[in-house]
């Protein structure tokens, strides 16, 4: 497709002559499904570990639950992601989010917590589909100047919309009489809204762009062209280790002081703090660089696991929760805008898919090994020792860790795009200038 066919048909399917959303109804699919499936997918994966805690799971078949989640969503997204660059993004955004659904919907029927990794998997698989495919749709119709305002708004929306739908299965959940029953309740709406999102999905036009051709197999391509990106990946990486290292003890402790509705309006404080500290920040945001939005992102976030140390030593009552609740969710918002940005700015035009993939392939890989990690260690020392002792000593270890990682950021560089991949023999001089 040539430029000025590209131009043709963007000025048709409701964009400008520079990728820029102009028609109304276009931005209201696009903000809609931002809506209805940030809201799901949150939900549901605050409320996967929480069920899985309810059934009386272990913490190594906890840990799995949220090493393996986290290792297929970020892994499959490489394939996923540079599928989307040849056949389109709709269409690997409709079937990851009818996958999603599905699963989900089978999974108050699971009972065994084996089982539950398997309908995890399945649950990841189509999530691995889907989000590689829109974050990439958010690249092709921005460019560098305002891509940061655009994911802001869709953040926006989205953390919104989970506030929302945080208040309305806290209240319906809360029907039912058993804690199984008030879980049950609420993976079913959640499984029905990534099916709603599904729908939306067919009405979203994809704007036309420059297709990926070539088939090629798994690479580290984009790594070995951009030092900045890889420098960003590595550093990226260590963060996500040192998150990940919390998700399998977490579940146990905000399952103990808080119950389903109570967990309900922790993450509602969560995202409606998303909302806040981006509605706050959105007209300097484009103009804040991609390292300051990832640093300030995380650098407060090792107060998470310092909140539930003190829960566990001094207040042991749910409310304590939304403090961290609050502060984590304005923290994110400006973590995932700059990471989104900084992966698209450093993707070329083709590509945006396939670098978004790259790099959550890393992250995958880390947050496995992190998240499985502490599930091991978790089991073996409460099995030997008092878990009160052991939950207080590890939720600590993790704060720190946490604490000392962000600064990893500080050495990064803001992001430059790469350079139009050709079929001519791999320069190593001009990548060791780029």
């Amino acid at each position: 497709m040539t430029e000025q066919e590209i131009k043709e048909e963007l000025l048709v399917n409701g964009y400008n002559e520079h990728g820029e959303i102009k028609s109304r109804k276009t931005k209201f699919s696009l903000y809609l499904i931002s809506a209805i499936s940030s809201s799901a997918n949150f939900i549901a994966r605050t409320y996967i570990g929480l069920y899985a805690v309810v059934i009386g799971s272990s913490a190594s078949a906890l840990s799995l639950i949220t090493s393996l989640r986290n290792l297929i969503q970020q892994v499959f997204q490489f394939t996923f992601g540079r599928l989307s660059d040849r056949v389109g993004r709709k269409a690997m955004m409709i079937v990851g989010l009818l996958v999603s659904g599905i699963s989900l919907g089978l999974f108050p029927i699971i009972r065994n917590e084996w089982v539950l990794v398997a309908g995890v998997v399945m649950f990841s698989i189509g999530f691995a589909s889907y989000y590689p495919s829109f974050t990439a749709l958010q690249g092709d119709i921005t460019n560098k100047k305002n891509r940061a305002g655009l994911i802001s708004i869709i953040t926006i929306f989205g953390a919104f919309a989970t506030f929302v739908s945080l208040i309305v299965v806290g209240f319906i959940g809360n029907i039912g009489e058993t804690e199984w029953q008030q879980y049950m309740i609420i993976l079913e709406i959640v499984a029905g809204l990534f099916l709603l999102s599904a729908i939306v999905t067919i009405f979203l036009k994809d704007p036309p762009r420059k297709k990926l051709t070539e088939k090629k197999p798994f690479s580290f391509e984009p790594l070995r062209r951009n030092k900045k990106f890889r420098k960003f990946v590595i550093f990226n990486s260590i963060m996500a280790f040192a998150m990940s290292i919390g998700w399998p003890i977490f579940p146990m402790i905000r399952g103990t002081y808080a119950s389903a509705q109570e967990n309900s309006w922790i993450w509602a404080a969560f995202a409606i703090c998303q909302v806040i500290a981006l509605l706050i920040t959105k007209p300097i945001i484009d103009k804040m660089g991609r390292k300051k939005l990832l640093f300030i992102g995380r650098l407060l976030m090792f107060y998470v696991p310092l909140n539930l140390t003190i829960t566990l030593l001094w207040i042991p009552h749910w409310w304590h929760f939304l403090f961290a609740g609050a502060l984590s969710g304005a923290c994110n918002a400006f973590y995932m805008v700059g990471q989104s940005s900084y992966i698209l700015d450093s993707a070329t035009e083709k590509e945006k898919g396939t670098y978004m993939g790259v790099h959550n392939l890393f992250i995958g890989l880390s947050t496995f090994l992190g998240s499985l990690l502490m599930g091991i260690i978790a089991d073996v020392l409460i099995a030997r020792y008092n878990e009160w002792l052991i939950l207080v000593i590890l939720t600590a270890v993790v704060a720190v860790v946490r604490f000392i990682a962000v600064f990893g950021f500080l050495f990064l560089k803001e992001p430059e795009q790469t350079k139009e991949y050709c079929d001519e023999p791999f320069d190593e001089q001009a990548v060791a200038n780029l």
